[in-house]
């Protein structure tokens, strides 16, 4: 998803994608919008920036992907693209 769109839609609009699509076994999730930047507090790191001045935090994001990983009695491989340094904050807390 692209632009401003916030935290529920970006969310919500996964989960969707993912119904829609039941037999997704890979992901790729690109994120290269802002993110926090911690050094002190690595777990403050890499909640990435969407519209309505909220933060989506890697462990939602994965939540989704698990809970679909679970309705298909298979692993489901999730590789995450992030290209700035406070969205690659998130690999401080994977």
């Amino acid at each position: 998803m692209e632009g401003e769109a916030d935290k529920q839609t970006i969310l919500s609009g996964l989960r969707k994608n993912l119904q829609l699509n039941p037999k997704v076994l890979v992901l790729y999730i690109f994120y290269n919008g802002h993110g926090t930047v911690n050094k002190v507090d690595k777990w403050r790191s890499g909640y990435w920036h969407c519209g309505g001045d909220q933060d989506i935090l890697i462990e939602e994001v994965m939540a989704i992907c698990s809970e679909h990983a679970a309705q298909l009695g298979k692993p489901l491989f999730v590789n995450i693209i992030a290209d700035s340094c406070g969205s690659a904050g998130i690999y401080y807390r994977l």
